[in-house]
């Protein structure tokens, strides 16, 4: 086994493949919400004629996409017959849905691996927590949130090529101080959830003293409108405002 070996670059085809699905994703997430939303504000009707404005970007990110996708998927089915051609162990079309932990030719790549699984389950453990809070806290579009999915992902699969990378390069050694690294990732991860929190608290507070201070200007703007002797009309489409007529 070398670094050449297909099974060994399959994480780097996977981190292209997560590439991908970001730009294909960034046009779906926007068809769906077009589709869920009924088309609202596409379709408008301007001195007696149909048009239709949609957005150019996401429909080219559709387009560049999937062109994209079916070439990783050309390029990546040659590239697996010619390893099935070469090796005696078959790898089948979906071998980028398996886990590449699972490469254990001996005992000591199986170790390897063992090691790589661990920090892995690590980067999982951690930062999992921080994608829930993100989506608790911030009302972010949608499609962020499905980018930071396949950030892990490609965060995951660098991890374990960086790991056994260093192995095939000879460079590798078999930590016994596991419990020392851990614990200094432990103290970055509490650290980050600190930070987090205090994000967490103060965000909500700003917000509500934005809130409270635009009702106040709105209500200042309402009186002196009223005081002037004319109309006054909240207007609460899209950004509230004060209509003086």
């Amino acid at each position: 086994m070398n670094k050449n070996d297909f099974r060994i670059q399959v994480p780097l085809w996977n981190i292209a493949l997560w590439f991908i699905l970001i730009i294909w994703t960034y046009g779906v997430v926007y068809l769906v919400d077009l589709i869920n939303g009924d088309f609202e504000g596409v379709f408008k009707v301007e001195n007696g004629e149909l048009t239709a404005d949609f957005n150019v970007l996401p429909l080219s990110s559709v387009v560049i996409g999937l062109v994209l996708l079916i070439v990783f998927l050309i390029a990546y089915f040659f590239k697996l017959k010619r390893h099935n051609d070469e090796h005696p162990i078959k790898m089948n079309f979906i071998t980028f849905l398996k886990p590449g932990e699972f490469l254990e030719d001996d005992e000591l790549l199986k170790q390897v691996t063992e090691n790589a699984t661990k920090r892995i389950y690590i980067f999982y453990s951690h930062a999992l927590p921080l994608l829930i809070f993100f989506m608790v806290i911030f009302p972010l579009d949608r499609y962020l949130y499905v980018v930071m999915l396949f950030l892990l992902l490609i965060g995951h699969n660098a991890m374990y090529y960086l790991e056994i990378r260093k192995f095939l390069s000879g460079n590798y050694k078999l930590h016994t101080s596991k419990r020392v690294k851990n614990n200094r990732f432990s103290k970055m991860f509490v650290t980050v959830m600190l930070v987090a929190l205090i994000v967490a608290i103060v965000f909500p507070i700003n917000r509500v003293n934005q809130i409270d201070q635009n009702q106040q200007e709105l209500l200042s703007e309402y009186e002196s409108c009223l005081n002037e002797g004319k109309t006054a009309t909240i207007d609460f489409t899209g950004e509230t405002t004060v209509r003086c007529d």
